[in-house]
């Protein structure tokens, strides 16, 4: 009960520092919206938002093609692994077996293990973001960032 206190004014300053930082960069960056949505107009390629954006990345890279036979990616990155994911984090603090003494501590020497899973699903996910806003193109082929893109015919 004694480092609530604390705790609590630390809490208080990373949320007001937060909100301050958040302020100036809406004051000061200008983040333009698109132009207003065309049903008669698809923009190519047709990208998810960004914080899904990693999950179409997923499901375009784990299409797999054996000879004759494709097996969808939608399937195996749209179902089955963000499935897993999702049953591992439920699962996960049911398998901890690391002593109370971690408790509270970031980088205890017993959580090692998964602290690194954690932080390599992470790094994961955002270059699967990154790799979806920046590097997919018109049909969602991949492009390297200094490579232009192909000039597509716009229909109307």
């Amino acid at each position: 009960m004694q480092g609530s206190p604390n705790l609590t004014r630390r809490v208080l300053a990373v949320a007001l520092a937060t909100f301050a930082l958040s302020a100036v960069l809406a004051v000061a960056v200008r983040a333009p919206l698109e132009e207003a949505a065309n049903p008669s107009v698809t923009p190519n390629p047709a990208k998810a938002p960004w914080y899904f954006l990693w999950l179409q990345e997923l499901v375009t890279d784990t299409t797999i093609r054996i000879g004759g036979f494709t097996l969808n990616g939608a399937l195996i990155g749209g179902i089955v692994l963000p499935a897993i994911l999702v049953l591992a984090l439920i699962a996960a603090p049911y398998l901890d077996k690391t002593s109370l003494r971690t408790v509270g501590f970031w980088w205890a020497a017993e959580r090692r293990r998964q602290n690194l899973i954690f932080l390599v699903i992470v790094l994961a996910i955002l270059v699967l973001t990154v790799v979806g806003t920046f590097m997919r193109g018109p049909y969602w082929n991949f492009y390297w960032p200094w490579e232009t893109w192909p000039e597509m015919p716009r229909r109307f």
